[in-house]
């Protein structure tokens, strides 16, 4: 189960409604007892950026899932958003397998504030258009 993390902030069922069509169990809580049985956790947006970042440094997760708006094999994953870049910077420390969730278009692009490097996590799209992408161990497509 995957614990959507409602700290009073973010957009939290339009990410519970994507984990639904793709099939995934999850559940939008604050329980600290469910997010700590949970197989990985989804933090969404980051409105109430103290709120986040000490709900954060409570938890040690198994799994944890990202959204990026830009993949780059030498410059990393990336986001126009400085706090939003420090909490997923900050949470993908205290876990110990990082999923980047993105479509192809997300590839060769660059936003303003890294966040990680891009060994750093397994990325799940769903195409690759380019062929030489395909090379990397970290990558992995779903298919419907």
């Amino acid at each position: 189960m995957i614990a959507v993390i409602d700290y009073g902030a973010g957009n939290l069922f339009s990410v519970r409604n994507a984990l639904d069509f793709l099939g995934i169990e999850s559940e939008v809580t604050r329980d600290e007892k469910e997010i700590r049985k949970a197989d990985g956790l989804i933090l969404p947006g980051v409105g109430a950026f103290p709120d986040a970042m000490e709900m954060l440094s409570k938890y040690n997760f198994t799994k944890g899932f990202w959204g990026t708006n830009g993949i780059s094999v030498s410059k990393g994953y990336s986001t126009p958003e400085i706090k939003e870049a420090m909490v997923k910077k900050y949470s993908m420390k205290n876990c110990k397998r990082c999923y980047i969730l993105a479509d192809a278009s997300k590839f060769d692009q660059l936003s303003s504030v890294k966040f990680a490097d891009f060994e750093q996590a397994t990325i799940l799209t769903t195409e690759l258009y380019k062929p030489a992408l395909k090379k990397y161990k970290n990558i992995v497509e779903v298919k419907e």
